[in-house]
């Protein structure tokens, strides 16, 4: 069992320097512990690069030791994170490896450390190369005070113009050597999903804070000679607000910008802190070249961004080099996503319902609301285009909003002809559940229609809880309180831990359509069902399958006492009027005899 995490006294002025201990193999970091103590210095202990990440964060220690001993490939991330992480306040990151191991002290040094230590070594020898370590980051930290350079505190990011007037530079240089100019654009993916809950200044410090990282890990020493410039030659600007952009001058070749394309991604696998808690980052990054693409400064920079669009909607790249075929692409979806901007307005929005039945009664007890794209020209747009859009650009606040309004006022409509009550499901993403004024949206709307909250259900994917998981029991406690129910969608496919479960005031779960579809021919299927059916049933939950489609579907459900249905096999997503009739009708064919 790993020892528990230590922090040294807070409050005045520290005794003596605070060093943090970063690695897994517990032996070794109680060995190294005693060493430093009887030293004389102070020692906090992590184990792993999670809680190696939070204890720095708190601590704001004086030195790192993370361990680099083993040939995998989480030593050398852990010290190129933590050296990102550290480089900000200067602290010197030390990669601790074994005697002789030569490789491990190349990918140390190759990964940001900026010393190491070997193992195993005399107590007194370790604790007197700390104390060293220690010494010179102090004296360096004193010479920058005196001397501050300008490359010390992170410059301000050029904007588009400054950006246009470095290529124009950079080109006429490149046409006068025959050397290569590049430029990267750097899309955030979800940036305005994860920001939504942030303050603007959190937000804009996350955008810094991203900055730095790759300012960092686009000028090392390798990075540079592979490209056959200088530091001065890379600079960072923020073209708009979730995206970034690197120019690249004076390269030898411009195939090498493809290397450095792939550190950028590699730079943003690891999280950032926000708000005390970790945030991953995915980006998307778009090359164009000079003069491979014969273009102008401002075509070069258009170009750069639409590789980057076509890199994040190929799904299956983080990179890609611009190409004239690109056009098209971009342009059909910056039309879309114009579109999309004026569709509340215009009226094109609509709502189908897909019931959810009782398997015991065959009574439909649920619906679930789904939004429908009618667009004038086009036609129907499937939400596998729109929905996606609307999230990266914000848009999925008031379309979600208004779904709900709808969706509540459609359920009181029904309730006001005599229908009998039903609970109508409005999905919640996750750029709507980190709103801060959810809740008072929500009993905004409910107001609104003068529908009983009870009649409401939320449906959330296990990932968007889990994301916050303290916040998420806050929020999801108030809506329980108010009477709304809560269900999560796709179970299955996330976290799906009863630890969790136990913690979150849910109602239903939703066995995810892609179990239940091979559940009559797949035993592991069967088996996953069977668990999850278990599972809920343990918690008093209530489980529904989602897409049904077969009888022998129904009719294994039915014997392993599934609550609740829902798919093609009772009914296709339909307008409010056809599920008027379903409603008022007798109960589905299925379920007859």
């Amino acid at each position: 069992m790993d020892a528990p995490h230590r922090s040294p006294p807070s409050g005045p002025p520290r005794d003596a320097p605070v060093v943090l201990l970063g690695m897994a193999e517990n032996a070794v970091r109680l060995e190294l512990r005693a060493a430093l103590e009887r030293g004389g210095l102070t020692v906090a202990e992590s184990a792993g690069l999670a809680a190696c990440l939070d204890a720095f964060d708190r601590l704001h220690p004086d030195l790192v030791i993370v361990g680099a001993m083993s040939d995998d490939c989480d030593a050398p991330r852990t010290c190129a994170l933590m050296n990102c992480r550290a480089a900000s306040s200067r602290t010197p990151v030390v990669a601790l490896v074994t005697s002789g191991n030569l490789a491990a002290i190349q990918r140390a040094y190759d990964s940001g450390a900026s010393d190491f230590l070997v193992h195993p070594a005399d107590g007194p020898l370790i604790a007197q190369r700390v104390r060293f370590a220690l010494r010179s980051a102090a004296a360096a930290s004193v010479d920058r005070r005196s001397a501050p350079c300008a490359d010390d505190a992170a410059p301000a990011l050029a904007d588009r113009e400054r950006t246009l007037a470095d290529l124009r530079l950079g080109m006429a240089r490149a046409r006068e050597n025959r050397r290569h100019v590049a430029v990267l654009s750097v899309d955030l993916d979800r940036f305005q999903a994860i920001t939504a809950s942030l303050s603007h200044s959190a937000s804009e410090q996350l955008l810094l804070d991203v900055a730095q990282r790759l300012r960092i890990g686009v000028r090392d020493d390798d990075v540079l000679a592979l490209l056959g410039c200088s530091s001065s030659d890379i600079s960072i600007a923020r073209l708009r607000g979730d995206e970034l952009c690197l120019v690249v001058r004076d390269v030898k070749e411009a195939k090498d910008v493809a290397k450095v394309a792939q550190r950028v991604v590699d730079l943003m696998a690891e999280p950032f802190r926000v708000d005390g808690s970790d945030t991953f980052i995915g980006i998307s990054v778009g090359i164009a070249s000079y003069p491979s693409d014969d273009l102008s400064a401002e075509e070069l920079l258009k170009a750069a961004e639409k590789a980057a669009y076509c890199a994040k909607q190929d799904g299956n790249t983080n990179l890609l080099f611009y190409s004239s075929g690109m056009d098209a692409r971009a342009m059909k979806r910056l039309s879309l996503e114009v579109s999309l901007r004026g569709a509340l307005e215009r009226d094109e929005l609509l709502l189908h319902y897909q019931p959810r039945v009782e398997v015991k009664t065959g009574k439909i007890v649920g619906v679930e609301a789904l939004v429908r794209w009618q667009h004038p020209e086009l036609g129907r747009i499937p939400p596998f285009e729109f929905i996606p859009l609307a999230e990266e650009t914000g848009l999925i606040v008031p379309i979600g909003e208004w779904i709900m309004h709808a969706a509540c006022a459609q359920n009181k409509r029904w309730q006001d002809a005599g229908i009998s009550p039903i609970r109508m499901s409005v999905n919640l993403s996750a750029v709507q559940f980190r709103q801060r004024d959810l809740y008072e949206s929500v009993t905004r709307i409910l107001g609104a229609t003068r529908l009983d909250p009870q009649w409401l259900e939320f449906e959330l994917t296990e990932s968007i809880l889990m994301r916050d998981a303290e916040s998420a029991v806050k929020l999801l406690e108030r809506f329980k309180s108010l009477g709304v129910h809560l269900s999560i969608d796709d179970f299955g496919t996330g976290y799906s831990s009863l630890s969790y479960l136990k913690r979150f005031p849910i109602d239903a779960l939703k066995i995810d359509q892609s179990f239940v579809r091979e559940m009559t021919s797949s035993s592991d299927d069967a088996a996953l069902v069977t668990a999850i059916i278990l599972m809920g049933r343990s918690l008093r939950l209530r489980v529904v399958a989602e897409g049904v489609e077969t009888r022998s579907q129904l009719g294994l459900l039915r014997i392993l006492q599934c609550d609740e249905i829902q798919g093609y096999l009772v009914s296709r997503p339909v307008a409010a009027d056809e599920l008027t009739k379903l409603l008022t009708g007798a109960i589905p064919a299925a379920f007859a005899a």
